[in-house]
């Protein structure tokens, strides 16, 4: 047996274990959302019309106030909701959002989203979300744009729930507060980051995960150096993290000089702790000063565990010699004067998510942590 086959297999098990259980119909519907001849001219109108394991299409077009705006009951599982024919936009600039949460909240186990932008979700908490997830299971997020939203993605503390975000693109987000991110999971079970750029984040942080595993690869994370994205990455409750291959850009007004940050909020979250930062770019191209007069204060880790982080194989441009603040076990990473722009890098690696998942069915017990 092949290890790809292996990996393959454990994926399967680990999506039929996340996802709960439901049966899907023998057949599944395809429901047409649109401005012009289809059926159902509302996310939610097009929701509701759908049954478990069925397609949601919407056309390509922008929608706005409650044209936008859909929940996902707890009733229904396994919908697919997918843009069709070109750009498709749910807008919630200037409206209010009636469920106080965000654009999209959904409540049913394994759905999916793929190709659909939100923008411009605001409440008066600050808070509001482009996607809230609020279910347990898999629930799968492909090529979407998140732009102006309080939150890109916000979900819940479920320990049950996984969430993967793949080839997506998060702008401006972030209600300039500290509290609100582009990505901000709870303590969920397993959070997995692939192939996406995130842009111009304000004050918050690019990804902030409390789950108990975090698989971070191949993104580039405030790489053309605007915004002021705090960290790029926090763990702040611990728990399993694997961050690699991506470039990751420190801007010259960022909120924070550390690039990651581990720990920051609890120290016995999870029974099961590790972390491995490994083949990524860190660049601080425009000499980050933290302090007045102090220049180069970047760096690459600041960890407030015991665990020993493994960090090797990074190239950094601009941080400070020592790199780390914490416990950490360096190597072979190498230092440059050159930081440059990055290309969006390519889809994330399923291997490294996979790593996270086996390490995640391990874990034994989870003890009461900030939320």
């Amino acid at each position: 047996m092949t290890l790809t086959f292996r990996l393959v297999t454990l994926l399967g098990l680990l999506t039929g274990l996340a996802s709960g259980s439901y049966a899907p119909r023998s057949y599944a519907a395809v429901i047409s959302v649109g401005l012009g001849a289809q059926p159902f001219h509302t996310l939610q109108s097009g929701i509701d019309a759908a049954n478990t394991g069925d397609t949601v299409e919407v056309a390509a077009g922008t929608y706005s106030g409650a044209a936008a705006v859909a929940t996902i009951g707890g009733g229904k599982s396994g919908v697919t909701v997918r843009g069709v024919g070109g750009p498709v936009v749910l807008d919630a600039a200037g409206y209010t959002i009636p469920n106080g949460k965000a654009i999209f909240v959904i409540q049913g186990a394994g759905v999916t989203v793929r190709d659909i932008g939100f923008a411009n979700a605001s409440v008066p908490d600050n808070n509001g979300a482009g996607i809230r997830l609020e279910a347990p299971g898999v629930f799968t997020c492909i090529g979407c744009t998140f732009t102006g939203n309080q939150d890109g993605i916000l979900t819940d503390h479920n320990p049950s729930t996984s969430l993967f975000v793949v080839n997506s693109f998060f702008t401006n987000n972030g209600a300039c507060d500290g509290f609100s991110h582009s990505i901000y999971a709870g303590a969920v079970g397993a959070v997995s980051v692939s192939g996406s750029t995130f842009s111009g984040t304000c004050i918050g942080h690019d990804i902030k995960s409390r789950a108990a595993a975090t698989t971070v690869t191949d993104n580039c994370l405030s790489c053309d150096y605007t915004g002021s994205a705090s960290y790029q990455v926090e763990l702040p409750n611990g728990g399993v993290g694997i961050i690699s291959g991506n470039v990751l850009g420190k801007a010259p007004q960022a909120d924070n000089d550390h690039f990651i940050a581990y720990s920051t909020e609890c120290l016995d979250c999870y029974s099961v702790n590790a972390l491995s930062i490994f083949g990524n770019t860190f660049n601080n191209p425009g000499a980050f000063k933290w302090e007045p007069g102090v220049l180069d204060q970047a760096k690459l880790l600041i960890n407030f565990s015991d665990v020993v982080a493994q960090v090797s194989d990074n190239t950094t441009c601009g941080l400070v010699p020592s790199l780390v603040v914490g416990s950490a076990n360096l190597s072979n990473n190498v230092t440059t004067t050159s930081c440059r722009t990055a290309d969006v890098p390519e889809p994330g690696s399923l291997v490294l998510f996979l790593l996270g998942g086996a390490v995640l069915m391990l874990r034994q017990r989870r003890v009461s942590c900030r939320v």
